[in-house]
């Protein structure tokens, strides 16, 4: 109990605010501690100028400047500072070796294995169908993230693409890819506290889950990579094979054949510490994978894998670890059958934008069966936006010699499943195009301190203003950049609204396997017209 004279031993915020009103700095102090702050902050700003590498050199803001001017701007400044590239390295080096600390992205376990944090939040984290938090989530869309087109919520997302598959008749099959620190054991995975409620509405829809707690088999322990997001080889075997075994393998001799190889590399979660070139703190991991020496075409094939980079680990040589061994390859072998495959580093969720596209130019054409993989932390984490597949090109069936004949041209067409072709603009490109172009929108910009993946893409909607080669048959375009490489934004990743560029265009299902697979930002939400992939910007 207080006497009336005591003290209070902890202050009430009245109290603190009325102390902070009373309190006086003496004008040599205020003058010192202001000239103290200056001071610190031209120390980059000098240091740059020394170094002759000026703070985001080239970052023109107008009066007053916009918030895309701002954020642009300080890209540049965190991408042009040699302080930052100087310290930032080796003080976190020096709090993982002596404190165990990771960063915003990674957690260092105590067994010294390395954990993605927000999948670690998604996992621990608050039931992610739960009100108070898809509207807390949406918010930070909107405010931290500057998206339009806010669906927290991915019920509708799965919704649409059940309803969708039942329409086309194809068969749908989930596989959430478990956080690597839900596997608590041979059978057993620790969910968000929704994923079952998840679960039973989606399979109500007439989706199929692939049951992933009976895959966690002691006999492949360790499910997941020390020093990385992904699974291991053996792990990425047993899944194939239970795919293979719902679908239901092809009949005929073996078609493809498998090599052992062993694969070594840090890890992506090692990468994204950002530690010193040359770190000795994290040794390269080995497995050994199971590569298939021919991977033929996959035309005709009736099943399509979408994914991440789940998909792609072991497949795409962006991950680091190694080619043609991944989940499509390994389905393809145990299915003796081919597979296509439609997967996009970190873009679980928003991979589903390529179906509308595949199935306008004829990739999902003879598609019975669509496999859908994603990390599981995208339900907790990411934006899920409804995408309607549209019109699916379907090939004519083959016919005699004699019965072409006596058929009219026409039939030889390829047919149309609803909605009707004409609703969509034609776009007809000849070899070598080129085109002047005014940048109408831009995804959101990479971010190389907090990307998962050290490499990306950035799509934006361009206005054709003049074709110099070649030929485009419509007034905008969707077109993709090149926009970070090793965490560097690269010239694809600076560019503003309003801008004139000058691009070479090649169709972006034309561009080579690693790009396509690359991590990708992409919010244009214009599935009518054909992305192209900037080959190159010229003057």
């Amino acid at each position: 109990m207080l006497m009336p004279n005591s003290q209070p031993t902890l202050l009430s915020e009245e109290h603190s605010q009325r102390e902070l009103r009373s309190t006086v700095v003496c004008r040599p102090v205020a003058i010192t501690l202001a000239l103290g702050f200056c001071f610190l902050l031209l120390i980059p700003a000098a240091v740059q100028w020394g170094a002759g590498r000026p703070l985001a050199q080239g970052q023109a803001l107008s009066v007053p400047p916009s918030r895309e001017e701002l954020d642009r701007y300080s890209r540049g400044v965190d991408e042009s500072s040699i302080l930052k590239m100087f310290v930032q390295p080796r003080l976190q080096e020096a709090l993982t070796k002596w404190g165990g600390f990771g960063n915003e992205r990674v957690a260092v376990g105590r067994d010294g294995q390395l954990h993605y944090g927000p999948g670690l939040r998604a996992a621990y984290g608050r039931p992610f169908l739960e009100a108070g938090y898809l509207r807390a989530k949406a918010k930070g869309m909107v405010d931290r993230d500057g998206l339009r087109d806010v669906h927290p919520n991915p019920l509708p997302a799965f919704q649409q693409l059940a309803a969708d598959c039942a329409m086309l008749g194809i068969r749908l099959i989930v596989v959430p890819a478990p956080e690597k620190a839900m596997v608590a054991g041979p059978g057993r995975i620790l969910h968000n506290a929704d994923f079952d409620r998840f679960r039973s509405t989606v399979t109500g829809w007439g989706a199929e889950f692939l049951p992933m707690e009976t895959l966690v088999e002691a006999r492949d322990a360790p499910w997941f990579l020390r020093q990385d997001t992904h699974w291991t080889p053996a792990f990425v075997e047993r899944v194939a094979m239970a795919l293979a075994a719902r679908i239901g393998p092809g009949g005929g001799p073996p078609r493809y054949t498998r090599e052992r190889r062993s694969v070594r590399s840090v890890g992506d979660l090692t990468g994204m510490l950002q530690l010193p070139t040359g770190q000795t703190l994290f040794a390269p991991e080995q497995v050994e994978v199971q590569r298939l020496v021919d991977m033929p075409a996959d035309d005709g094939a009736e099943v399509l894998l979408l994914g991440d980079s789940f998909t792609n680990i072991y497949s795409s040589q962006s991950l680091d670890w190694g080619e043609k061994a991944g989940l499509g390859e390994q389905l393809a072998f145990h299915l003796n059958a081919p597979v296509r495959i439609l997967a996009r580093n970190g873009a679980g969720a928003s991979v589903r934008h390529e179906l509308p596209r595949a199935a306008a130019d004829g990739r999902m054409g003879s598609v019975r069966t669509l496999v859908y993989e994603f990390a599981e932390r995208d339900l907790y984490l990411e934006n899920w936006v409804p995408v309607p597949i549209g019109e699916v090109r379907r090939p004519a069936p083959a016919v005699s010699k004699t019965e072409s004949a006596r058929a009219p041209a026409a039939a030889e067409s390829p047919a149309l499943v609803v909605p009707p072709a004409s609703a969509r603009p034609v776009q007809t490109v000849a070899a070598g195009l080129v085109v002047q172009a005014t940048i109408l929108f831009l995804s959101k910009p990479m971010d190389p301190g907090s990307a998962p993946y050290e490499d990306g893409l950035l799509y934006a909607k361009v206005k054709v203003d003049r074709v110099e080669s070649g030929v485009y048959g419509t007034e905008n375009a969707i077109v993709v950049f090149h926009a970070m490489e090793k965490r560097k934004l690269l010239r694809g990743g600076k560019h503003a609204v309003g801008e004139k560029v000058r691009l070479q265009l090649v169709k972006f299902s034309e561009a080579p396997a690693g790009i396509q697979s690359m991590q990708r930002s992409d919010d244009t939400e214009d599935f009518d017209l054909t992305p192209y992939f900037v080959q190159r910007e010229l003057p």
